[in-house]
């Protein structure tokens, strides 16, 4: 699967330390097979779970492409919606 990040998630992903990025980018390369923590919210909606960190991010099933919305910490990403 392609991955697509927006830029929230750009944006977050630019303003952790090295050892959050590592964990992150792992849990991407995760998510890009579809392995892990998935959860449907409704429609194409979809969070990936990591630790206390979540992903948002939208996938049409059939479609090879994964868009990335927005990432943070559990407390914060879902005040947002």
């Amino acid at each position: 699967m392609e991955l697509i990040l927006k830029k929230r998630a750009k944006k977050y992903l630019d303003s952790v330390d090295a050892n959050t990025y590592k964990k992150l980018a792992k849990a991407l390369d995760r998510l890009s097979r579809l392995e892990g923590d998935i959860k449907c919210l409704g429609g194409n909606s979809y969070r990936y779970k990591i630790e206390h960190y979540r992903i948002l991010f939208e996938w049409n099933k059939g479609e090879i492409i994964i868009t990335v919305i927005d990432i943070d910490t559990r407390s914060n990403i879902y005040r947002r919606r």
